[in-house]
Formats: structure tokens, sequence, C-alpha cells
């Protein structure tokens, strides 16, 4: 049995880090029920910009999805649904998240149209999507009528954070990854908060982009450990997003260290702020009089723990139910 992965993107980011765990958790546990399988990672680690690139990229995707079990992401599951449509192979398919809202250009509205529809009349049995928070589960059931709909979350391994719980907090605030979804008025907000002390730096994973403003800094990050450390030092952790995330992973890694993190409350973002007793705020106005005024929540440490790895063996279970279905 040859299980596929087969994903695209020239960075490692959280939907990857999530896509390759399952992948990970779903050939090994086969393998601990003696199942022999033979997992193959097919990722095209370019950036494709253009609707010429686009359909390279989708026939590459048509071309590779001709595994026994093929796991696909949102933007290559199209042609992979459809070559396996009239076989025995199944397709899972992770959607992190959904928001119709978030300035998508014609051809890809389109092409979601098209997913959605297919998703919604392809034969339960064959297709089914894997998503990350309840608030997801609930909504491609409901609002998109996707018939097979699994919940695996983000997990974390709290060993590697917990290390940094009793690190100082400095004046810092961490403004999150440097990112188009990012409110528009953050800057303004690290301005202000520029002039009330702090020191305020974003994120982010192409080093091409890190550089240094009067009121912030955008960092790269050579190791993981010097990205975790800075974040443990900072009072807070900012979560500002305009779209209907799927999750954030930069939230949790920042609470599980005792961070607390300011969010809005935008679709698997919201569950996460609500569950760990983060700090919700509407615009960056609250944002701004919460960190003035030294808000702080006690971070709900019992919900974190359900999100460990070893939590992971509860959620793959349906899913191979699934896929061992005939």
């Amino acid at each position: 049995m040859i299980i596929k992965y087969i994903s695209h993107g020239k960075h490692v980011t959280g939907g990857y880090m999530h896509e390759k765990f399952l992948f990970e958790t779903l050939t090994e546990y086969y393998k601990c029920n003696k199942k022999e399988c033979n997992p193959v990672e097919k990722r095209n680690w370019e950036f494709f910009e253009g609707f010429r690139a686009h359909l390279i990229l989708l026939f590459w995707a048509f071309k590779e999805a001709h595994a026994d079990i093929n796991l696909t992401v949102s933007r290559l599951a199209l042609p992979v649904i459809i070559r396996n449509l009239f076989n025995t192979s199944k397709t899972l398919v992770v959607l992190h998240n959904y928001d119709p809202h978030d300035g998508k250009n014609i051809s890809l509205k389109m092409y979601y149209f098209l997913l959605f529809t297919l998703l919604k009349f392809a034969p339960k049995s064959k297709v089914a999507v894997i998503t990350v928070a309840r608030y997801w589960e609930n909504y491609f059931k409901i609002k998109k009528g996707v018939s097979s709909v699994f919940l695996f979350p983000n997990f974390f391994d709290s060993k590697q954070y917990v290390q940094y719980l009793l690190v100082q907090k400095n004046k810092t605030i961490y403004m999150g990854q440097y990112s188009l979804k990012n409110d528009k008025k953050i800057f303004e907000l690290a301005k202000q908060l520029h002039q009330l002390g702090y020191s305020c730096y974003f994120s982010t994973n192409n080093k091409n982009a890190a550089k240094v403003e009067t009121a912030y800094s955008i960092e790269f990050f050579d190791k993981f450990e010097d990205y975790l450390k800075k974040m443990a030092s900072c009072r807070y952790t900012l979560a500002l997003t305009v779209i209907n995330e799927g999750w954030n992973r930069v939230a949790h890694e920042s609470l599980l260290m005792g961070t607390q993190v300011i969010g809005y409350d935008h679709g698997g973002l919201g569950e996460l702020l609500k569950g760990s007793n983060a700090l919700i705020a509407q615009n960056i106005n609250e944002v701004y009089d919460l960190i003035k005024n030294d808000v702080n929540n006690r971070i709900n440490k019992n919900f974190l723990m359900q999100y460990e790895k070893v939590q992971s063996i509860k959620f793959i279970e349906p899913i191979v139910k699934f896929l061992n279905e005939k």
C-alpha cells in the first residue's frame, strides 16, 4: 500500500508542519498495526505565480496522484480527487480554513467553487476532508455540505516549550508573523507601542524580508531555539489576522511558554483564544488598551494539554477507519 503526501510551497510553514505530522502519524499507525505501507512525500518546493504557473502545478499534482492513499492540500485537491474518483484509491484533503472574503482572485474563487462542489457530491467513502479545529469541522459539514470531515488538530510536544516558561519577560511585543493576513493597522499599533517604550518585532521565514524600521523590526531566525527564546521573553504575542484562521501555531507556541496572546476571535484562532483563556480584542484600539493597562489572564494549561502529540492517536483512528472501509 502506498501513502503519498502531495503538497507545494517554498517555505516551511505551520500548515506544512501540521500536514507532515499527519502524514507521519498515519504511516506510523499502519506500521504499528503490521500493515505493510510505503510512505512517499512529494512536495514541489517552488513559488507559483500567475494562471499558467498554477495550471502547471495542478497538472503536476494530477500526475503524482496515483497512490492507494493520496493526502493532499486544498490548492492541489481538485486534480487529485478527479484522478481517483473511479478507482479503488482514496483521497484525504487537508483544509486548514476557508474564507471567501480574503481577497481571492476570480480564477481562485472558481477553483474553490469547483472543489467544494466536488467534495459535496463525491462518494463519501472516496474523499474526506481533514481540518484543524471544531469550528472548521462544523463549517465544512454544515456550510459546505461535505459528508466526510475529520478533525486532526495541530499537535505539540510541550517539553520543547516548557523549558522556557521561567524566562524573564521583557518590554517586548511579538507582533506575530509578517503577513498580508494581518490587520493593516498593525504598523500604526507598532508606532504607538514604540512610543510607550516597547520593542516590537515580527518574524518571517523569508530571509530576504528581514529589516529594521524605527518602530519595529522583521526578524529571521536561523535556529528554532532562538525564535522560541525571544518569544518566551515577550510580554505579549499578537495574533491580529483579519481572515478566519485555521488555528494559529504561533499563538499556541506562545501560550505553551507562558507568553500571553492577544488576538481576534476569527475562525479556529477564536477557539484557541477562548479555550486557553487568552485575551480577545475587537480592534487595534482594544489591543493597545490591553497592553497599556498590562492586562493578563491565567493561561488554561489543561486546554493546551489536549493538543499534546501523544493525543494524536485518538484523532488518527477515525481517519484510518474511513480509509479501511470498502
